[in-house]
């Protein structure tokens, strides 16, 4: 038997022994010392094949039977198990698509693996997105860490799917809805420095490029934003990712409307727009009609403009995307005021914002929402009420170094107290300018 698979066969000896209970001590004798059955079981090369045959009997194991090289192979019980495991995995992560964090732990729970099988990460992982799903995130990112700390501590075979890569891109989606969106930037790209492109997983690496161009964006630095953009354009083609593509299509349309482009701008939004109605993928839809209206806005075409946003609302509610509304509600009330229609603005913001967690996901459409109602509120002559919004949309700008919001909501502090407080408005004149020459050294333009 020359063409003998030692090492498969080996494996199969080993884990027929344990289900016997038996010892090397118990099936060893003058013939068959327990260094030579460690050497059989490890498929050592050395161990002559009478005394394979000879362990082979004491186990009641039918040489016969065994792998060979070139033959088909038995699936040892370990093979069988890691194939079971890779199901089970598949299953937890449509548990978890599906939103049934409990069905994922349970399963998860059952799960016993070596301290040699690379898919150890991938149950720490697993664990990290059900408690982000149950809403414990702090102890998901407890687990995420663990994740990259785990994959950094053991062979590259352990970064399966670059695991690691995975989990910043996690942590940065966290930062992201905290509305920490420097935090959210410096994850994005450790995720992109430790991806390995041999790992696979390639839409991974194309969601970090987009979450950094949507945080690079957020922060200021649009031009850092277009030319990352650029690079994800390159790789449109190998993009599979339905939602990575409509993403790009509104951020390529928002960049191009804030350089003034709208033609440009407005040829993007309708491709991605054309994709999300031919996929069924009206909440995406919703999103990009948006983007549609506000570049319409920009361009004088009212009229335009407000069905559009009209056309988002509906897309929206009909998405069960009901906090996401306010993105379409920030927009009516910026047409209604420059209208004059501010009772409709009231109407259709206070709401709006009502529904909106001021420390969720939805920030800058919040602080953006209370700019405007402060105008709303001002020409109403709700004074008192006006300047107590401005103030709230300043301290929150402040606090989540919104640099762009802060710049707005001064230079309306200023023009605000000028004309209610004539003479008082230096308070705000210095801190506006100051701030302006902080956004000056930090490379930030403000030009929209």
């Amino acid at each position: 038997m020359e063409d003998l698979d030692r090492k498969k066969l080996g494996k199969i000896l080993r884990e027929l022994r344990k289900e016997k209970k038996l010892t090397m001590e118990n099936l060893s004798d003058e013939h068959l010392s327990p260094a030579t059955i460690s050497k059989i079981e490890r498929g050592s090369s050395k161990v002559s094949l009478k005394k394979i045959e000879i362990f082979c009997d004491r186990l009641n194991y039918n040489l016969k039977k065994a792998p060979t090289l070139s033959g088909v192979e038995l699936q040892t019980k370990e093979e069988k198990e890691n194939e079971f495991n890779q199901i089970r995995f598949t299953m937890i992560d449509n548990y978890i698509h599906s939103n049934d964090y409990k069905s994922a732990l349970k399963e998860l729970k059952e799960v016993i693996l070596d301290e040699s099988d690379p898919y150890r990460a991938k149950v720490f992982f697993l664990k990290a997105c059900c408690y982000h799903l149950k809403g414990k995130i702090d102890e998901s990112k407890k687990y995420f860490y663990k994740t990259i700390r785990f994959v950094e501590s053991q062979p590259k075979k352990f970064n399966l799917d670059n695991i690691k890569a995975h989990c910043y891109l996690k942590l940065c989606q966290i930062a992201y809805f905290r509305n920490d969106f420097k935090l959210a930037l410096q994850e994005a790209k450790k995720g992109i420095q430790c991806f390995d492109d041999q790992m696979g997983n390639l839409n991974l690496k194309y969601a970090l490029l987009e979450n950094q161009v949507i945080y690079l964006e957020l922060l200021g630095f649009r031009q850092q934003a277009f030319t990352l953009l650029r690079t994800l354009w390159k790789e449109k083609e190998n993009i599979d990712n339905i939602d990575i593509i409509l993403n790009m299509y509104d951020m390529q349309a928002k960049l191009l409307m804030r350089s003034q482009l709208y033609q440009d701008a407005i040829q993007n939004a309708k491709r991605g727009l054309r994709i999300a109605i031919s996929n069924r993928n009206i909440g995406r839809a919703g999103e990009l009609w948006v983007t549609l209206g506000d570049i319409y806005k920009r361009m004088d075409f009212e009229h335009i403009a407000l069905k559009c946003f009209l056309t988002a609302k509906e897309m929206l509610k009909k998405a069960n995307r009901k906090q996401q509304i306010i993105e379409a509600d920030v927009s009516l009330g910026e047409l209604y005021n420059r209208r004059h229609q501010w009772r409709k603005t009231k109407k259709i913001l206070e709401p709006s914002i009502a529904q909106i967690d001021e420390n969720g996901p939805y920030l800058i459409r919040y602080i953006q929402a209370l700019i405007i109602l402060c105008e709303c509120y001002h020409h109403l002559q709700e004074i008192d009420r006006a300047e107590t919004t401005y103030k709230k949309a300043l301290d929150l700008s402040r606090q989540h170094e919104l640099h762009k919001l802060e710049y707005e909501v001064l230079l309306k502090l200023v023009d605000f107290w000028e004309r209610n407080y004539p003479g008082k408005e230096n308070i705000y004149l210095k801190k506006f300018l100051d701030h302006a020459k902080k956004l000056e050294k930090g490379g930030i333009k403000i030009d929209d």
